[in-house]
């Protein structure tokens, strides 16, 4: 039988050595199509009985593929105009990223996260924030007291009110291209939020700044009088553009542009207190 199959192969050796080209061909060519496949669910031992209750109930008490941004101050509390700027813009990013699954966004911002309290005619509630907000300090007010009367003090704000958060979760399938999620894409996106607002110094850490630049000159000079303030002197030959302030934890830019004067040689600027930290 040996003898017999070493025959047929000596025998028809050009169509075996065609045979094993194909074979190659169509595997190098299935190899080609590999992909990196990150999905939470194929980490999951998905037969055990744990996991199967865990499915059983994903979809009504939501699922574990969750992405948390913090935002700190870095002084005082939450309740200024310049933080809620920044939390409702990392909202507003977060909930726009394809993937994510907009309803089950949270934050201060989203319409899910409520308030429910008895008065004396029963019970009532509304949004955290409400749809008439504004950051004035009325409105800032209004807004500690729906927190306070929430039961998300600990969840989405802290407890000391010092930082609040914005909470996602990811979807398996993009719903613009109905393909798997393509999680690298995602998480570069996400980092994309964490750059922006991590350099986003808006006016504290001046004590440590190390370069100050006016549309992308740098000054002549500069005199820090305190954490939130800077003097400097504008170059000559200073474009319009963002004022800019680096330190060692990055590069943060004026929200306007600098205007140059003739007879204007100095400006000075301030910022506000907080600055953004994601987790």
């Amino acid at each position: 039988m040996k003898e017999m199959l070493e025959n047929a192969i000596f025998r028809h050796r050009r169509a075996v050595v065609i045979l094993f080209l194909l074979l190659t061909v169509f595997m190098l060519w299935q190899a080609s199509h590999l992909k990196i496949d990150a999905g939470f669910a194929k980490l999951l031992p998905l037969k055990h009985p744990y996991m199967q209750t865990y499915l059983e109930y994903r979809d009504a008490y939501g699922g574990a593929n969750k992405i948390v941004i913090a935002i700190k101050t870095r002084e005082g509390d939450i309740f200024t105009p310049e933080f809620f700027k920044v939390l409702q813009e990392v909202t507003d990013e977060v909930f726009f990223i394809p993937g994510v699954d907009r309803t089950r966004v949270m934050s201060l911002f989203t319409p899910n996260v409520r308030f429910t309290e008895v008065v004396e005619d029963g019970i009532a509630g509304g949004n955290v924030i409400p749809a008439d907000f504004e950051p004035t300090p009325e409105g800032l007010g209004k807004v500690r007291e729906n927190v306070l009367k929430s039961n998300y003090m600990g969840r989405l704000v802290a407890n000391d009110f010092t930082a609040a958060i914005v909470v996602a979760e990811l979807l398996e399938v993009n719903p613009n291209t109905g393909e798997k999620l393509d999680v690298i894409d995602v998480a570069k996106q996400f980092e994309g939020i964490r750059e922006k607002f991590s350099a986003d110094t808006t006016g504290a850490a001046f004590d440590s700044t190390l370069t100050v630049a006016f549309g992308g000159a740098l000054a002549d000079s500069f005199v820090v009088d305190s954490d939130g303030q800077i003097r400097a002197l504008v170059p000559v030959f200073a474009n319009t553009g963002p004022v800019s302030v680096t330190n060692p934890a990055g590069t943060g830019f004026s929200a306007g542009d600098l205007s140059q004067a003739s007879a204007l040689r100095r400006h000075r600027t301030q910022c506000a207190d907080h600055r953004a930290f994601p987790a």
